[in-house]
Protein backbone atom coordinates (compact mmCIF):
# COMPACT_ATOMS: atom_id res chain seq x y z
CA UNK A 1 0.00 0.00 0.00
CA UNK A 2 0.88 3.22 -0.29
CA UNK A 3 2.42 5.64 2.31
CA UNK A 4 1.95 9.30 2.80
CA UNK A 5 6.11 9.67 2.67
CA UNK A 6 5.92 9.11 -1.20
CA UNK A 7 4.18 11.73 -2.37
CA UNK A 8 6.14 14.24 0.34
CA UNK A 9 5.08 17.90 -1.37
CA UNK A 10 1.85 16.91 -2.90
CA UNK A 11 -0.80 16.84 -0.17
CA UNK A 12 -3.79 17.08 -2.31
CA UNK A 13 -2.47 14.59 -4.35
CA UNK A 14 -2.15 12.27 -1.48
CA UNK A 15 -5.56 13.38 0.35
CA UNK A 16 -7.02 12.47 -3.29
CA UNK A 17 -5.29 9.18 -3.53
CA UNK A 18 -5.81 7.82 -0.18
CA UNK A 19 -9.55 9.16 -0.38
CA UNK A 20 -9.72 6.74 -3.82
CA UNK A 21 -8.17 3.56 -1.68
CA UNK A 22 -10.79 4.32 1.22
CA UNK A 23 -14.01 4.03 -0.70
CA UNK A 24 -12.50 0.73 -2.65
CA UNK A 25 -11.50 -0.56 0.74
CA UNK A 26 -15.29 0.36 2.15
CA UNK A 27 -16.87 -0.63 -0.60
CA UNK A 28 -15.18 -3.86 -0.74
CA UNK A 29 -15.36 -4.71 3.07
CA UNK A 30 -12.01 -4.73 3.51
CA UNK A 31 -11.52 -3.49 6.63
CA UNK A 32 -7.51 -3.41 7.24
CA UNK A 33 -6.94 -1.74 4.21
CA UNK A 34 -9.72 1.03 4.99
CA UNK A 35 -8.25 1.24 8.63
CA UNK A 36 -4.23 2.29 7.41
CA UNK A 37 -6.50 4.42 4.63
CA UNK A 38 -7.78 6.73 7.36
CA UNK A 39 -5.03 6.17 9.23
CA UNK A 40 -2.27 7.72 6.18
CA UNK A 41 -5.03 10.58 5.69
CA UNK A 42 -5.14 11.89 9.20
CA UNK A 43 -1.72 11.66 9.07
CA UNK A 44 -1.46 14.08 6.39
CA UNK A 45 -4.32 16.53 7.72
CA UNK A 46 -2.99 16.85 10.92
CA UNK A 47 0.04 18.99 9.54
CA UNK A 48 -2.78 21.61 8.89
CA UNK A 49 -2.48 23.46 12.40
CA UNK A 50 -5.52 25.81 11.17
CA UNK A 51 -7.82 22.87 11.93
CA UNK A 52 -6.97 21.20 14.47
CA UNK A 53 -10.14 20.43 15.68
CA UNK A 54 -11.63 19.42 12.59
CA UNK A 55 -9.00 16.96 12.04
CA UNK A 56 -8.98 15.41 15.65
CA UNK A 57 -12.50 14.53 15.38
CA UNK A 58 -11.90 12.42 11.76
CA UNK A 59 -8.67 11.14 13.58
CA UNK A 60 -10.82 10.17 16.68
CA UNK A 61 -13.25 8.06 14.05
CA UNK A 62 -10.50 5.84 13.13
CA UNK A 63 -10.31 4.66 16.93
CA UNK A 64 -13.34 2.40 15.66
CA UNK A 65 -11.19 0.20 13.23
CA UNK A 66 -8.04 0.26 15.44
CA UNK A 67 -8.68 -3.23 16.08
CA UNK A 68 -8.04 -3.93 12.06
CA UNK A 69 -4.44 -1.93 11.90
CA UNK A 70 -0.71 -3.59 12.75
CA UNK A 71 0.31 -2.92 16.50
CA UNK A 72 2.93 -0.45 15.20
CA UNK A 73 0.45 1.24 13.56
CA UNK A 74 -1.82 1.58 16.38
CA UNK A 75 0.96 2.97 18.54
CA UNK A 76 1.31 5.84 15.57
CA UNK A 77 -2.24 6.17 16.19
CA UNK A 78 -2.74 6.52 19.97
CA UNK A 79 0.61 8.57 19.75
CA UNK A 80 -0.58 11.38 16.96
CA UNK A 81 -4.16 11.66 18.74
CA UNK A 82 -3.15 12.11 22.18
CA UNK A 83 -0.37 15.05 20.86
CA UNK A 84 -3.22 16.26 19.03
CA UNK A 85 -5.52 16.31 21.94
CA UNK A 86 -2.68 18.05 24.35
CA UNK A 87 -2.41 20.52 22.26
CA UNK A 88 -6.41 21.48 22.24
CA UNK A 89 -5.97 20.96 26.17
CA UNK A 90 -8.09 18.20 26.25
CA UNK A 91 -6.67 16.71 28.87
CA UNK A 92 -8.66 13.58 30.02
CA UNK A 93 -9.18 12.52 26.41
CA UNK A 94 -5.36 12.90 26.25
CA UNK A 95 -4.66 10.67 29.16
CA UNK A 96 -6.85 8.16 27.82
CA UNK A 97 -4.90 7.71 24.27
CA UNK A 98 -1.78 7.77 25.98
CA UNK A 99 -2.49 5.22 28.43
CA UNK A 100 -3.69 3.19 25.48
CA UNK A 101 -0.16 3.39 23.71
CA UNK A 102 1.50 2.65 27.40
CA UNK A 103 -0.70 -0.54 27.49
CA UNK A 104 0.15 -0.86 24.05
CA UNK A 105 3.95 -0.70 23.84
CA UNK A 106 5.71 -3.20 25.29
CA UNK A 107 8.86 -1.89 24.75
CA UNK A 108 10.54 0.92 26.12
CA UNK A 109 10.02 3.09 22.66
CA UNK A 110 10.41 7.02 22.95
CA UNK A 111 6.81 7.38 21.97
CA UNK A 112 6.25 5.74 24.83
CA UNK A 113 8.07 8.14 26.93
CA UNK A 114 6.84 11.05 24.98
CA UNK A 115 2.97 9.54 26.29
CA UNK A 116 3.88 9.01 29.64
CA UNK A 117 4.97 12.78 29.76
CA UNK A 118 1.92 14.03 27.89
CA UNK A 119 -0.13 11.51 31.02
CA UNK A 120 2.01 13.86 33.37
CA UNK A 121 1.44 16.97 31.93
CA UNK A 122 -2.44 16.45 31.65
CA UNK A 123 -2.55 15.55 35.00
CA UNK A 124 -0.65 18.64 35.98
CA UNK A 125 -3.22 20.91 34.32
CA UNK A 126 -6.41 19.27 35.79
CA UNK A 127 -4.32 19.88 39.17
CA UNK A 128 -4.02 16.27 39.98
CA UNK A 129 -0.44 16.51 41.29
CA UNK A 130 -0.40 13.25 43.09
CA UNK A 131 -0.78 11.49 39.47
CA UNK A 132 1.55 13.92 37.72
CA UNK A 133 4.55 12.94 40.22
CA UNK A 134 3.55 9.12 39.81
CA UNK A 135 3.62 9.49 36.10
CA UNK A 136 6.75 11.71 36.25
CA UNK A 137 8.56 9.36 38.11
CA UNK A 138 7.75 6.49 35.68
CA UNK A 139 9.19 9.19 32.78
CA UNK A 140 12.22 9.95 34.33
CA UNK A 141 13.18 6.29 34.38
CA UNK A 142 13.77 6.11 31.01
CA UNK A 143 17.09 7.18 29.18
CA UNK A 144 16.40 9.46 26.05
CA UNK A 145 18.27 12.33 26.05
CA UNK A 146 15.25 14.82 26.21
CA UNK A 147 14.24 13.15 29.65
CA UNK A 148 16.39 14.91 31.84
CA UNK A 149 15.58 18.06 30.33
CA UNK A 150 11.61 17.83 31.19
CA UNK A 151 12.04 16.22 34.83
CA UNK A 152 13.57 19.19 36.12
CA UNK A 153 11.12 21.96 34.32
CA UNK A 154 8.22 19.53 35.52
CA UNK A 155 9.64 19.20 39.27
CA UNK A 156 9.73 22.82 39.54
CA UNK A 157 6.38 23.51 38.31
CA UNK A 158 4.79 20.95 40.40
CA UNK A 159 7.12 23.15 43.42
CA UNK A 160 5.38 25.85 41.91
CA UNK A 161 2.16 24.75 42.40
CA UNK A 162 2.22 23.28 45.79
CA UNK A 163 3.37 26.83 47.02
CA UNK A 164 7.19 26.17 47.45
CA UNK A 165 7.95 29.34 45.13
CA UNK A 166 11.70 29.74 46.50
CA UNK A 167 12.71 26.37 45.32
CA UNK A 168 10.47 26.78 42.00
CA UNK A 169 12.26 30.09 40.87
CA UNK A 170 15.73 28.60 41.83
CA UNK A 171 14.89 25.37 40.04
CA UNK A 172 13.30 27.50 36.84
CA UNK A 173 16.20 29.63 36.72
CA UNK A 174 18.95 26.63 36.44
CA UNK A 175 16.77 25.55 33.93
CA UNK A 176 16.81 28.60 32.27
CA UNK A 177 20.28 28.84 32.22
CA UNK A 178 21.21 24.96 31.17
CA UNK A 179 18.37 23.80 28.98
CA UNK A 180 18.39 25.12 25.28
CA UNK A 181 13.94 25.24 25.03
CA UNK A 182 13.57 28.40 27.06
CA UNK A 183 10.46 29.93 25.95
CA UNK A 184 8.18 28.08 28.58
CA UNK A 185 10.36 28.05 31.51
CA UNK A 186 10.40 32.10 30.83
CA UNK A 187 6.70 31.77 30.98
CA UNK A 188 6.69 29.75 34.06
CA UNK A 189 8.65 32.18 36.03
CA UNK A 190 6.98 35.00 34.80
CA UNK A 191 4.09 33.35 35.94
CA UNK A 192 5.89 33.35 39.32
CA UNK A 193 7.21 36.65 39.53
CA UNK A 194 3.54 37.87 38.98
CA UNK A 195 2.08 36.40 41.61
CA UNK A 196 4.73 37.34 43.74
CA UNK A 197 3.98 40.89 42.30
CA UNK A 198 8.39 40.73 41.56
CA UNK A 199 8.17 43.75 38.65
CA UNK A 200 11.59 43.94 39.28
CA UNK A 201 12.92 40.34 38.19
CA UNK A 202 10.06 40.42 35.21
CA UNK A 203 11.86 43.43 34.15
CA UNK A 204 15.06 41.68 34.01
CA UNK A 205 13.25 38.70 32.35
CA UNK A 206 11.86 40.38 29.89
CA UNK A 207 15.55 42.29 28.90
CA UNK A 208 16.70 39.14 27.74
CA UNK A 209 13.87 38.56 25.36
CA UNK A 210 16.67 37.90 22.25
CA UNK A 211 17.83 34.57 24.37
CA UNK A 212 14.29 32.95 24.19
CA UNK A 213 12.03 34.38 21.17
CA UNK A 214 11.68 31.76 18.18
CA UNK A 215 11.48 32.74 14.41
CA UNK A 216 10.08 28.90 14.07
CA UNK A 217 6.33 28.79 15.34
CA UNK A 218 5.21 25.72 13.35
CA UNK A 219 4.62 23.72 15.68
CA UNK A 220 1.46 24.44 17.82
CA UNK A 221 2.84 24.05 21.06
CA UNK A 222 5.76 26.75 20.50
CA UNK A 223 3.26 29.02 18.49
CA UNK A 224 1.17 28.97 22.13
CA UNK A 225 3.80 29.73 24.45
CA UNK A 226 5.45 32.28 22.12
CA UNK A 227 1.59 33.65 22.51
CA UNK A 228 1.10 33.21 25.98
CA UNK A 229 4.51 34.96 26.32
CA UNK A 230 3.73 38.15 24.70
CA UNK A 231 0.26 38.26 26.94
CA UNK A 232 2.51 38.34 30.42
CA UNK A 233 4.95 40.89 28.52
CA UNK A 234 1.48 43.20 27.74
CA UNK A 235 0.10 41.99 31.69
CA UNK A 236 3.52 43.54 32.89
CA UNK A 237 3.37 46.81 30.20
CA UNK A 238 0.16 47.49 31.08
CA UNK A 239 1.29 46.90 35.62
CA UNK A 240 3.35 49.76 34.54
CA UNK A 241 0.96 52.24 32.92
CA UNK A 242 2.06 51.58 29.59
CA UNK A 243 -1.39 50.84 28.31
CA UNK A 244 -0.99 51.54 24.82
CA UNK A 245 2.11 49.32 24.21
CA UNK A 246 0.44 46.89 26.29
CA UNK A 247 -2.75 46.62 23.82
CA UNK A 248 0.32 46.23 21.14
CA UNK A 249 1.70 43.65 22.65
CA UNK A 250 -1.88 41.72 23.30
CA UNK A 251 -3.23 42.13 20.01
CA UNK A 252 0.25 40.76 19.25
CA UNK A 253 -0.20 37.73 21.38
CA UNK A 254 -4.08 37.27 19.60
CA UNK A 255 -3.02 38.03 15.99
CA UNK A 256 0.01 34.78 16.62
CA UNK A 257 -2.79 32.12 16.79
CA UNK A 258 -5.07 33.64 14.58
CA UNK A 259 -5.06 36.11 11.55
CA UNK A 260 -6.46 39.33 12.85
CA UNK A 261 -8.64 41.70 10.66
CA UNK A 262 -8.19 45.19 11.26
CA UNK A 263 -11.45 44.97 12.75
CA UNK A 264 -10.57 42.06 15.00
CA UNK A 265 -7.53 43.80 16.44
CA UNK A 266 -10.11 47.52 17.07
CA UNK A 267 -12.05 45.07 19.10
CA UNK A 268 -9.35 43.86 20.96
CA UNK A 269 -8.44 47.62 21.97
CA UNK A 270 -11.61 48.82 22.77
CA UNK A 271 -11.78 45.54 25.14
CA UNK A 272 -8.81 46.68 27.10
CA UNK A 273 -9.76 50.36 27.08
CA UNK A 274 -12.80 49.32 28.43
CA UNK A 275 -11.06 46.96 31.40
CA UNK A 276 -8.67 49.53 32.10
CA UNK A 277 -11.73 52.21 32.24
CA UNK A 278 -13.27 49.87 34.71
CA UNK A 279 -10.15 49.01 36.99
CA UNK A 280 -9.56 52.98 37.41
CA UNK A 281 -13.21 52.78 38.54
CA UNK A 282 -12.88 50.87 41.19
CA UNK A 283 -9.26 52.15 42.24
CA UNK A 284 -10.85 55.23 42.99
CA UNK A 285 -13.46 53.99 44.86
CA UNK A 286 -16.94 54.25 42.63
CA UNK A 287 -19.51 51.97 43.14
CA UNK A 288 -20.79 49.22 40.42
CA UNK A 289 -24.20 50.97 41.05
CA UNK A 290 -22.65 54.69 39.38
CA UNK A 291 -23.99 55.55 36.27
CA UNK A 292 -20.31 55.76 34.64
CA UNK A 293 -19.24 52.13 35.85
CA UNK A 294 -22.88 50.52 34.91
CA UNK A 295 -21.88 52.02 31.56
CA UNK A 296 -18.69 50.81 31.17
CA UNK A 297 -19.80 47.10 32.47
CA UNK A 298 -22.27 47.04 29.73
CA UNK A 299 -19.80 48.03 27.09
CA UNK A 300 -17.42 45.96 28.52
CA UNK A 301 -20.21 42.72 28.27
CA UNK A 302 -21.19 43.87 24.72
CA UNK A 303 -17.52 43.73 23.22
CA UNK A 304 -17.22 40.14 24.97
CA UNK A 305 -20.38 39.34 23.20
CA UNK A 306 -19.18 39.93 20.06
CA UNK A 307 -15.77 38.77 20.31
CA UNK A 308 -16.92 35.49 20.94
CA UNK A 309 -19.32 35.62 17.42
CA UNK A 310 -15.71 36.11 15.63
CA UNK A 311 -14.76 32.90 17.98
CA UNK A 312 -11.65 34.42 19.36
CA UNK A 313 -12.46 34.33 22.49
CA UNK A 314 -11.57 30.56 22.21
CA UNK A 315 -7.95 31.40 21.71
CA UNK A 316 -7.23 34.39 23.27
CA UNK A 317 -5.15 33.52 26.41
CA UNK A 318 -4.53 37.07 27.69
CA UNK A 319 -8.75 37.15 28.03
CA UNK A 320 -8.57 33.55 30.35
Amino acid sequence: MLTAEQFPDKTEIKLALFDTVIAYARSHGMQPQLAQGLLYKYLVERDDFSKLEETFQSGKSILNYAEFLSIENRITLYHKLGVHAYHLRRYPECIELCKRLVFEDQTESSFKAYSILMICTSYFHQEQYEFAEKYLKAFSLFKFPFVKENVDFMKAKLNQRRGKTELAIAQLQQCLQIYSHKINIVNSLLTVYFSESDFDSIEKLLQRESDFIGSDLSNPLVKTEHAYYYMNKGKYLNAIGLQNEAIAYFIKSVSILHELSEEDEELICKIENARIKMEKAVQEGKNLTDVDVVNLSQELDDYLVEIQKKGLIKRVLWLS
